[in-house]
């Protein structure tokens, strides 16, 4: 390597060499304060150096931060997740002042994003204008501008397929760690991230020629279906089973005989683990429960919803709506909103129709690649979306539908822009300009005496 090189390469171990130094401190250090900071230097380090681990380092760390913690409210729960992006977003702050910009993405959904955080922005103003209290605006804000905020960092920091390689293989490997850790572990827990890793992971074991290779894939895609199962989450139920029938009806024949046999595997290793461990008959234990439990308060709780967005239909009562004390059938009575379990009675009651429609207007681009049949390699980050919105009516998490952000940037990057092809396509070929691997072959010397030739050509009348 030569010393110019090394120079060049010389701020890429800052950032690791920052890390460590920061970890060593903090474990020497008692002070939970003192912990917390340096640690988020060490975030903000390492993004630095690797913008494209934003994304999965924040989505892993925060699921495994809130398991740790045993965070259950939704102020604390919004906190960390606002931290791990704030954290996310000064890296890439000081990484672009030291020429470390990443290259963004453009997609379809640009402007129908701008126009849902535009007005999620104004729904905030109009919510605290209307007497809203400012924390249950700030909740509100945050459960629609999450949606958004996590299309705009994927859209620049995983705007090369070269970096989101490396973050799909960061995020499945810290999925299935937790995955690994959560079937040995009783209780209810765990299934988003297994299923957001999951359909990706039978893409990649449907295209693996090699099979070693294929083999490992089909059982770290065994364990991630088996946390999905074990979950006992009726919404990443859901999205889970849509978003593998919507791959076996657009998928190929290779799709449907990797889904099979992960499945086949993951009832398996269930089988295995059922018999070698405590944790699996209370899991099951808990699973059952889930599956004969009622909708107890949901539905009183989306009718006060739904009777705010009557009162309001067309811009809602601004974000931070609430009823205070209202009594809910076989409950108790209690204050009802902003946030309620069916989401887009959220998006209805704070936001209105117009809220509905804009982030309807940012979830299709990409979706009609599905429906057109020209999904591609978008096919699971689509059908990933078709699920999650269909869970979305049935499930409110306290961290927001991030996910309705995530995949429908990962989906349109992952789609190639046929219109610009066929539009450059077509103006070169009428131009009547060579290909670029046609023009390498001609020597310099000749491109200098012969590119005059050829435009007098053109130029001259036939």
């Amino acid at each position: 390597m030569t010393a110019q090189a090394s120079l060049r390469s010389a701020p890429l171990l800052l950032g690791p060499a920052a890390g460590g130094a920061l970890a060593a401190a903090a474990a020497a250090s008692a002070n939970p304060l003192h912990v917390g900071a340096l640690a988020a230097i060490a975030l903000v380090a390492a993004f630095v150096v690797w913008p494209w681990a934003v994304l999965p380092v924040s989505i892993v760390l925060g699921a495994a931060g809130a398991a740790i913690l045993g965070l259950s409210s939704v102020s604390a729960i919004v906190a960390l997740h606002s931290g791990m992006l704030a954290a996310g977003m000064l890296g890439l702050a000081i990484g672009s002042l030291l020429g470390r910009a990443p290259v963004r993405r453009s997609t379809a959904a640009d402007v129908p994003m701008a126009m849902l955080a535009a007005l999620a922005a104004l729904g905030y103003l109009y919510g605290m204008a209307r007497g809203n209290g400012a924390h249950l605006a700030t909740v509100a804000v945050y459960q629609v501008g999450v949606i958004p905020v996590y299309y705009w960092i994927a859209t620049l920091t995983l705007g090369t397929q070269a970096a989101r390689a490396r973050a799909g293989a960061l995020f499945v490997a810290g999925a299935c760690a937790l995955a690994a850790i959560g079937i040995a572990t009783p209780g209810r827990h765990g299934g988003l991230l297994s299923a957001l890793a999951l359909l990706p992971l039978l893409a990649a074991a449907a295209r693996q020629t090699r099979a070693v290779i294929r083999f490992a894939l089909l059982a770290c895609a065994a364990l991630l279906c088996l946390d999905v199962a074990l979950a006992a989450y009726r919404s990443v139920w859901l999205a889970t089973a849509i978003a593998l029938v919507v791959v076996a009806l657009r998928g190929r024949r290779a799709d449907r005989a990797v889904i099979a046999a992960v499945v086949a595997l993951a009832v398996a290793v269930g089988l295995i683990s059922f018999c070698v461990s405590s944790a699996i008959p209370s899991r099951l234990d808990v699973a059952k429960a889930q599956l004969g439990a009622s909708s107890g308060y949901r539905l009183p709780e989306a009718a006060v919803g739904l009777e705010s967005f009557a009162s309001s239909p067309l811009v809602g009562r601004g974000l931070g709506e609430s009823s205070p004390a209202i009594y809910l059938r076989d409950f108790r009575a209690d204050d009802v909103g902003p946030v309620y379990h069916v989401f887009y009675v959220t998006v209805l009651a704070n936001g209105g129709a117009l809220l509905l429609v804009a982030l309807v207007a940012a979830l299709l681009p990409a979706l009609r690649p599905v429906f057109t049949g020209r999904a591609g390699p978008s096919l699971p980050w689509s059908s990933l979306l078709i699920g999650f919105i269909a869970a979305a009516a049935f499930a409110g998490p306290t961290d927001g539908h991030w996910e309705l952000g995530l995949l429908p940037a990962l989906a349109l990057m992952e789609h190639p822009p046929r219109r610009r092809a066929r539009r450059r396509a077509s103006s070169g070929a009428a131009r009547g300009t060579r290909s670029r691997p046609q023009q390498q072959h001609a020597t310099p010397a000749s491109r200098r005496w012969w590119s005059p030739i050829n435009r007098m050509t053109r130029s001259a009348p036939a």
